[in-house]
């Protein structure tokens, strides 16, 4: 009996990764993992964000600094998404845990394994890092792919005479998706008296990205200088980038095999695995 109890326990657990890794696959819109962060504006589907805002006030205190400076950071890379904080976020984390042990907990009561509890404790407890990550590194992708355009319309605003300040507004209204946004931010602080400098570097640090930190600093140096033709330089930052992104689109087509495979074999050949092999075993199971 506990023999069959552990295979269908096993069975369970490879559907669940097999889900997962599925999951993980789809476009961020489609993914259902994304319903814990809660991007709809429905009061009731942000039932997560508030139950995890409100723990985490006894929660957040008891966390190491060098984590919540590490989550921030994350949190800012992915855009805030649903305008998350670090304390909702470790609150969710926190809650995410609790809910694992207490059904874990009650289903041992018929039968699951107890060694399972610990595993699916740390599934839920770093799912939404999870998720925050890939966020960020959709938007990080997202920004480098738009990078050569921006510089582009930028350096062409310029060289028709545009100032610098109201080309990055022009440019900024004229594009979407995240590059656009912070662009948009960053005009509003120069507009409310912030030095030019300070609120493109703060930009840069928001995106996490170090082409944009490059674009930034070579602005900056070009306007401390003086007497650079900043347009010229825009242009030639431009072709750089776009040949620097040439190389590494080759290198990663040349490694997308490689790194497809662990994910693979983790969420999917293995749980198909144990799922075609779980009546084999009842069979031998049977047979003794």
């Amino acid at each position: 009996m506990n023999s069959i109890l552990l295979a269908s326990w096993l069975g369970f657990l490879a559907v669940l990764l097999l889900f997962i890794g599925i999951d993980l696959l789809r476009e961020p819109e489609k993914s259902l993992i994304k319903a814990i962060i809660g991007d709809n504006p429905n009061p009731k589907e942000k039932f997560w964000k508030k139950t995890s805002e409100y723990i985490a006030p006894f929660i957040v205190p008891w966390f190491p600094v060098a984590n919540t400076d590490h989550l921030q950071k994350k949190i800012i890379w992915a855009g805030e998404p649903g305008g998350i904080t670090v304390d909702s976020m470790i609150g969710l984390k926190v809650l995410l845990l609790v809910i694992a042990i207490a059904v874990c907990s009650f289903l041992t009561t018929i039968g699951i394994p107890p060694f399972l509890i610990p595993m699916f404790a740390l599934l839920a407890f770093f799912l939404p890092d999870a998720y925050l990550s890939r966020l960020a590194e959709e938007r990080k992708k997202a920004i480098n792919k738009t990078m050569p355009n921006m510089i582009s319309l930028l350096a062409t605003a310029i060289g028709a005479g545009v100032e610098l300040g109201p080309a990055l507004k022009a440019v900024g209204d004229k594009m979407t998706g995240p590059l656009g946004e912070e662009l948009r931010r960053a005009w509003k602080h120069i507009a409310t008296g912030k030095p030019r400098a300070v609120a493109l570097r703060e930009m840069a640090k928001r995106t996490g990205v170090n082409v944009v930190e490059r674009f930034v600093e070579t602005i900056i140096t070009a306007e401390e200088r003086g007497g650079m033709d900043l347009s010229l330089v825009l242009s030639n930052f431009q072709r750089d980038l776009r040949n620097s992104q040439m190389r590494k689109a080759q290198e990663e087509a040349r490694k997308a095999p490689t790194k497809m495979l662990l994910p693979l074999v983790t969420c999917i050949f293995i749980p198909m695995l144990i799922i075609l092999l779980t009546p084999i075993v009842f069979t031998i199971l049977d047979s003794m």
